[in-house]
């Protein structure tokens, strides 16, 4: 059974409007990335691959463009995934 995240990251994929920054922040937080407080936004940073960075603005719902970054940046960690599992 697909956790919470799981559905909302489906859920994204179809649209990227109206969404919280909380549900996006668990998504990034199911796929193993852990965030620090900046001034107005939060800092999400993988731990395995740093260079996988997001940064969420502290509003309620934000902008698609927020929605679409965080797809692109899940579909980017799976690649990597994939990559590393390939060469083992």
């Amino acid at each position: 059974m697909p956790s919470k995240a799981e559905k909302l990251l489906e859920s994204m994929r179809t649209t990227y409007t109206n969404r919280r920054s909380r549900d996006i922040a668990t998504v990034l937080q199911y796929f193993g990335f852990v965030s620090r407080s900046g001034a107005k936004h939060d800092i999400f940073i993988h731990e395995v691959w740093p260079h996988l960075r997001y940064t969420l603005p502290r509003q309620r719902i934000v902008k698609p463009k927020y929605g679409h970054k965080l797809v692109t940046i899940v579909d980017e960690l799976s690649s990597l995934r994939n990559t590393i599992d390939e060469s083992q």
